[in-house]
């Protein structure tokens, strides 16, 4: 299979040697290495999976970072001694995601109240095959404003009808659509030794 290192799934990165894209921020851990200089671990993430990248001179953007805010980022993947290390090339934050790029599947997981939930909505997406209609969902999805509160309404049919699982069931009705039960998340990770650096 040919794997695009433009926007590619996270899942898929590790056969890359380098990759490129928009993904969803969910975590920043500052470390020092060995020598005593500063790194950070930065977690992507996209609809199925999560990846640590590894990054250096991240001072000046931190202060602009926040909770699920997409960055454009540019990753290589140095292979060590059998491992595989991600780390930055580029990182920018995202104003503004191109159309064309737009998809469900940047969609975060980490971000979803209710996994299976989630895990419909997406499945659901792939039942649209006009690709102006595709787009418009996932850009509206990914407003920044509508995003989180979407995923993460807690909210049952009986208190409101705007909530997410309410809005699958109605919409699976109407378009009397047969989604079987999506397999469990199974986040896949790589091994890391934390005790050495993967700059060269």
């Amino acid at each position: 299979m040919n794997i695009p290192s433009c926007q590619p799934e996270l899942g898929n990165v590790f056969s890359l040697s380098r990759f490129k894209g928009f993904y969803c921020f969910t975590g920043l851990v500052a470390c020092v290495d060995l020598d005593g200089l500063p790194f950070w671990k930065v977690e992507v993430c996209d609809y199925q999976n999560s990846l640590i990248v590894y990054c250096r001179n991240l001072e000046n953007l931190i202060p602009r970072f926040y909770p699920f805010c997409f960055l454009q980022i540019e990753v290589k993947m140095s292979r060590v001694n059998g491992y595989i290390y991600p780390v930055m090339d580029h990182i920018d934050i995202s104003n503004a995601i191109p159309s064309h790029c737009c998809h469900l599947h940047m969609l975060p997981y980490k971000a979803a109240y209710q996994l299976n939930d989630f895990n419909q909505l997406i499945e659901l997406g792939r039942y649209i095959t006009i690709p102006a209609l595709a787009t418009f969902i996932a850009q509206a999805l990914m407003n920044q404003a509508v995003m989180l509160p979407f995923l993460r309404n807690p909210a049952s049919k009986q208190t409101t009808p705007s909530c997410l699982p309410w809005w699958i069931t109605t919409t699976q009705h109407r378009c009397r659509l047969q989604i079987s039960a999506t397999p469990r998340f199974n986040q896949r990770r790589t091994r890391t030794n934390d005790y050495w650096w993967p700059f060269s």
